[in-house]
This record gives structure tokens, C-alpha cells and sequence, in this order.
């Protein structure tokens, strides 16, 4: 009695933690389906669905359900396995519940649709759940092996792109091209994973991981391709070295991918010696890394339920056709009196189960989040750290010759600007792909002028903003005036005209205008006029820049 409640309360919490649902989505694969094989696409497709669930039900199926009729298993002994079979539009949809082998009190559901589109082609989507009533045992992340199945029996796609147990082997030029088609597709909504030969090798055992494997385990889920060494060039030609993988590299491409605005590291890159660096026990937790990473991505889409709709929803469904359509046919009152009770006790039931499906998703986006600001604050930490340490040498080195800084050797063009920037420019001034694409594009006749811009806000205007003083503004102006470049703001107001998003990019998730250029000359003709529009990012003290070297729109243009 000398405990306080809440001691008394806590000490009963983890029995109530236990008993607790938790309903997690792990994976969800949504796929087109031809019927090239099959005259009967739609019952063939219930028919392998059936197959799968008959071997996994622990009792026989009854005869309604082979006949592709809405049905339920529930008997002692049989796991739960249900299917509703709708209309209007003519859709089936099953559901099973498969006890977890190792761990008490979890089990896995399988749900599953098949609408029909049209006579030669139908939508398949299949979800797997983990639903844990027990301890909350970590797992990795899969697909259940229906979806394997019905790659194998039919002509399926997905994002465009027919499907096969095989991974994708890259060759050609125009395998080069096709998976370029793939990569830049906006209508893309699955990851694409390169998995690159060495150099000028063309066998896919040869490969840093076993991309037949990897590509089964995430089939439907993600794309995997293979590129050969020769290949591997055909693609940097087009897409550019930044944007490339070659050499054994592991490259994924995630959704909406442009070469032109994206920043190379939105689509990340596993370079071989960090594979190789790993004993060879571990490498298999880098290929469940690169699975989990692609499925968690498949269920964390806000509009995840259009093309899967809950079983729980499709049964609300056929609950309300089954009481319209006795109205109808004349049922007396009695009889719709007993379909509203069923319907109303199948609601109740289905509530239930969807209380602990979205408790459980937000539960989850919380414990992410937390997780996410404890890994940037550490981020934050490490890079503040990094920042201060750059800035006292870069202090070091000014001090020993102001008036001279080290000299860098300029290309004779733009083409090589990135590479350039990554080696002269990293810690001072940022330069986002969007500029790189300009300078791709540009008609600049003084090529030097843009490298000596770049270096003119490493070596002046930097300093100048982190230290300070009249002698730092007094040396950025001198340069200035010895290129006959002008720091002014940029156009603002009223004058951005119907051109301000222009003026406006997205860095480390925030909105920030351009509000500062370097300009000369004053006409608009892109051979010999010269803009650089950055920003200054005070949290990590560097320059941003958005665009270059040509002159951003405005409504005098």
C-alpha cells in the first residue's frame, strides 16, 4: 500500500501494452494484368488467388468459393480466410489471417484485389499486414509469394514495364534508353535499383550483390536492373557522371527522378568499396536494408488504400448490394430487418478493426518522427562541429595570404563545372542542380567568368559573412570591381510578375527565394549577359545557388 497509483498503474502497463493490437502495413503491390495467356483473365486470376489461399487456409475451401462466390472459413482448426465478390464493377477481393510460426499472438494478413478494367485487362493489388496481439517482435519486411506466382502466370506490368522472375539485364543503347524511359517516367511510383558490373564485365554473377535474389524479394514492389560495364557508359553519356553507377556501384532511383533539378544524392549511391569494406556475414543485412527501405516505401503512399481498399470496406460494401438488391426483389420487412442487423454487427466489427489499423499507423508515424528529429539533431551536432572546424582552417589559410588566395586552375568550359564545384567549392558554396542544368544549356561566351564568380563568393563574400569587418567587405568589393561583377538583390515585389517561382527554390525542405544576384552586363542576350542568383544559408553559413548564367524572368523581360 505504499506505492503511489501511478507506480501501482505502471507496474500493470506492460500486461496492457501486450494486449494492445497492432496493425502494421509491410508491404502493398499494385500491378496490370493482360490477357495475353488467358481468354478468362478475370476467373484465372481468382483461380491462381484461390490456389494460394487453399494451401494456406489448413482446410479445404468450400465450394462457393471456387466458384468465385463471396464466402467465409472460420471452422475449428481452418485459418480465417474469407473473399466477397462484387458486381458492380465486377471485383473480388480475399482476405487471409496466417498465424506467425515463431511468434505468439502475431499473424500475418494477406489482402487481396482483382477489379476487372476491361475484357483484356484487369488491376491486381495485394497488401500484407502484421498484426501483433503478443510482443512486438522486429521482422523483415516481404511479399507474400502470390505476387511471385502471378508474374509467372500472366503478361503483368508495372510502371510501364513487363514484368518477369528475372532481373532486368542492361546491354545496349537502347536498354540504355528504355531504363532512362523508366527513370524519367512521371507516372514512376516504384524504385528502381541499378546494380552495376565492373568494368567491362557482362555477366550478372559478377555482381557486388545477388541481384536474382534481390529482385525476387522486392518483385512488384520495386524494379531491379543489372548493367553491364559497357552499358554502364551509354548511361553516363546521358545522364551524366553524377547521376550514373558503374564500376560494381549500387544505385537507387527513387520516383520523379531529373537530372536537371534532382540533387545526386536524393537517389543514393553504394559504392563498391563500401560493400567490399563489409565482412561477409553482413552483407546480407545490406540487401534486407535495400528490400525493407523499397516495400516500407509501397505502404507509406497517402493515397495507399485507391488502388487496395480495405477487405473490411469491400465486405460494407456487399453488405449494402445484398440489402438493395432484396429490397428490390421484394423482401419483406423481416427479412431486411435481419440484413440491417448482420450489416450494422459486421460495421460494429469492422470499426474495431480499423480503430487498431489507423492507432497503429499513427503510433508508428510518431515513433518515426521522434527517431527522425533524434537522428537530426545529432546530424545538426556533427555537422556544426565539422562546419566550425572548416572555418578555423579556412582562417588559417586566409591569414597567411589575404590578399592572395590559392589559385584554381579554370576549365576551358561548363561542361566539367560540377566536378569542379565538388572539388573547390564543397563547404562554401552550394550549387543546386537546377544551376547545373543552366550551365548545361548556356550560350555564355565568357565560360571563365562564371568559374571566377563561383570562387569570387568562396574566397570573399564567404568570409566576408562568416567573420566579418571592414577589411573583408573592402577586399569582396575590390574583387567585384576586377571582374566588373555587381552584387545587387534581386527583382522582388510586384516585378517578379507572373515569373516569382523562378525566383524560388525548395533546399532541405523550405521554400527560399533567391533574393541576391551577380550581375553583369545589362542587356538580356545570353551570350554576353551574366547572372548567378544564391541565397545565404546562415544555419550551415555557405552560399546557395539557384540558378546561373543566364537572366531569370521577370515581367520587364
Amino acid at each position: 500500500m505504499s506505492k503511489t497509483i501511478g507506480e501501482q498503474l505502471e507496474s500493470l502497463s506492460p500486461s496492457f501494452k501486450l494486449r494492445r493490437t497492432s496493425v502494421r502495413p509491410v508491404s502493398q503491390v499494385a500491378l496490370t494484368i493482360f490477357s495475353k495467356k488467358h481468354p478468362d483473365l478475370f476467373n484465372e486470376t481468382v483461380t491462381t488467388v484461390l490456389k494460394w489461399l487453399n494451401r494456406r487456409s489448413g482446410k479445404t475451401l468450400p465450394p462457393e468459393a471456387w466458384a468465385g462466390r463471396s464466402f467465409e472459413l472460420d471452422d475449428v482448426g481452418a485459418q480465417r480466410t474469407a473473399a466477397v465478390r462484387l458486381s458492380n464493377p465486377e471485383y473480388w477481393a480475399a482476405r487471409l489471417d496466417d498465424a506467425d510460426r515463431d511468434v505468439a499472438q502475431r499473424y500475418w494478413t494477406t489482402e487481396v484485389g482483382v477489379v476487372a478494367q476491361n475484357e483484356k485487362m484487369l488491376k491486381f493489388a495485394c497488401r500484407l499486414l502484421c498484426v501483433t496481439r503478443g510482443a512486438d517482435v522486429a521482422y523483415q519486411p516481404s511479399i507474400p509469394g502470390l505476387v511471385r506466382q502471378v508474374v509467372a502466370n500472366g503478361d503483368v506490368w508495372a510502371d510501364g514495364r513487363n514484368l518477369s522472375e528475372e532481373p532486368w539485364l542492361i546491354e545496349t543503347e537502347a536498354d540504355v534508353e528504355d531504363l532512362i524511359g523508366l527513370l524519367a517516367s512521371p507516372k514512376r511510383r516504384q524504385d528502381v535499383h541499378v546494380v552495376s558490373l565492373p568494368e567491362g564485365s557482362v555477366s550478372i554473377t559478377e555482381a557486388a550483390l545477388p541481384a536474382g535474389k534481390l529482385h525476387l524479394a522486392m518483385l512488384g514492389a520495386a524494379h531491379v536492373a543489372v548493367i553491364t560495364g559497357p552499358a554502364s557508359y551509354h548511361l553516363t553519356d546521358r545522364v551524366g557522371k553524377h547521376f550514373s553507377v558503374f564500376h560494381s556501384a549500387v544505385r537507387t532511383y527513387r520516383p520523379g527522378f531529373d537530372p536537371e533539378v534532382d540533387d545526386p544524392f536524393a537517389h543514393p549511391l553504394v559504392l563498391p568499396h563500401w560493400l567490399d569494406s563489409w565482412p561477409a556475414r553482413y552483407l546480407a543485412t545490406f540487401e534486407d536494408y535495400l528490400v525493407g527501405q523499397a516495400l516500407r516505401r509501397t505502404v507509406s503512399d497517402p493515397d495507399l488504400e485507391r488502388s487496395l481498399p480495405p477487405f473490411t470496406q469491400i465486405k460494407e460494401i456487399a453488405a449494402a448490394q445484398r440489402f438493395e438488391t432484396a429490397r428490390e426483389s421484394g423482401a419483406s420487412d423481416k427479412e431486411l430487418y435481419e440484413l440491417t442487423r448482420l450489416e450494422l454487427e459486421e460495421a460494429k466489427a469492422n470499426f474495431e478493426e480499423q480503430k487498431s489499423y489507423y492507432e497503429s499507423l499513427l503510433a508508428e508515424q510518431d515513433t518515426e518522427v521522434k527517431e527522425a528529429r533524434e537522428a537530426v539533431r545529432d546530424l545538426t551536432a556533427q555537422n556544426n562541429a565539422l562546419k566550425a572546424r572548416q572555418q578555423h582552417l579556412m582562417a588559417r589559410v586566409a591569414r597567411v595570404d589575404m590578399a592572395e588566395p590559392m589559385q584554381v586552375e579554370i576549365p576551358a568550359d561548363l561542361q566539367l563545372l560540377r566536378e569542379w564545384s565538388d572539388q573547390h567549392l564543397a563547404g562554401s558554396v552550394v550549387i543546386l542542380s537546377r544551376a547545373f542544368g543552366g550551365a548545361k544549356k548556356s550560350r555564355l561566351l565568357d565560360t571563365a567568368l562564371v568559374y571566377n564568380a563561383l570562387l569570387l563568393l568562396r574566397d570573399y563574400y564567404v568570409p566576408m559573412r562568416v567573420e566579418g569587418g571592414l577589411e573583408r567587405k573592402a577586399a569582396y568589393e575590390t574583387r567585384c570591381r576586377e571582374l566588373g561583377i555587381e552584387e545587387t538583390a534581386s527583382f522582388a515585389g510586384t516585378r517578379f510578375g507572373e515569373y516569382e517561382e523562378e525566383y524560388v527554390v525548395r533546399y532541405k525542405g523550405r521554400r527560399q527565394l533567391l533574393d541576391r544576384h551577380l550581375k553583369k552586363g545589362n542587356d538580356r542576350e545570353e551570350r554576353t549577359c551574366f547572372r548567378l542568383y544564391f541565397f545565404w544559408d546562415d544555419d550551415d553559413q555557405q552560399v546557395v545557388v539557384g540558378w546561373l548564367p543566364s537572366h531569370l524572368t521577370t515581367r520587364l523581360t
